[in-house]
């Protein structure tokens, strides 16, 4: 389920949505304010309007690669970037993939990722716990850095903006 909370309101709104493997897994709301991106542990970034209380279709037109989706981010042009097992998939606006990023020579399992500042974003990898910065527009590796953590703990990240 996907609840939604509004201001004066006690009791949330539960909308019951349609899953892949796992229920809802990560969300990010379109600039629309109804469009509730979502992934669902699957190969689809899955679209539900929390306005209308409506499934809507699968944003993706094929099945991503990597085999499951976990954390997404909608884009300033209305696309979205979504890791993606090994890779980082950006889609465009029709669902189409635009661009895929793979990051160095070390298994990838890339789960956590936010939108940066000046056409950036950051990405997770929770095989290594290992964090890199990524120009959106190249796909070069702009940063790196360890979490000192151990292998497997860094799932999520999120930028303080």
């Amino acid at each position: 389920s996907i609840l939604k909370f509004t201001a004066g309101s006690a009791v949330p709104v539960e909308h019951s949505v349609a899953q892949d493997r796992q229920g809802v897994f990560w969300i990010d709301l379109a600039a629309d304010g109804c469009t509730m991106f979502y992934t669902s542990f699957g190969p689809n970034v899955k679209r539900f309007d929390v306005c209308s209380n409506v499934q809507l279709s699968d944003f993706n037109a094929a099945p991503l690669p990597g085999g499951f989706v976990q954390d997404l981010r909608v884009l300033p042009d209305g696309g979205i970037l979504v890791s993606s097992g090994e890779v980082i998939v950006r889609l465009d606006v029709q669902g189409r993939i635009a661009q895929t990023y793979r990051g160095p020579a070390e298994s990838t399992l890339w789960a956590g990722l936010d939108l940066a500042e000046r056409g950036t974003f950051w990405a997770a990898n929770y095989y290594s716990s290992n964090v890199y910065k990524f120009d959106l527009a190249t796909g070069a590796i702009v940063r790196t850095f360890s979490t000192g953590t151990p292998v497997n703990t860094v799932v999520g990240i999120r930028i303080r903006k």
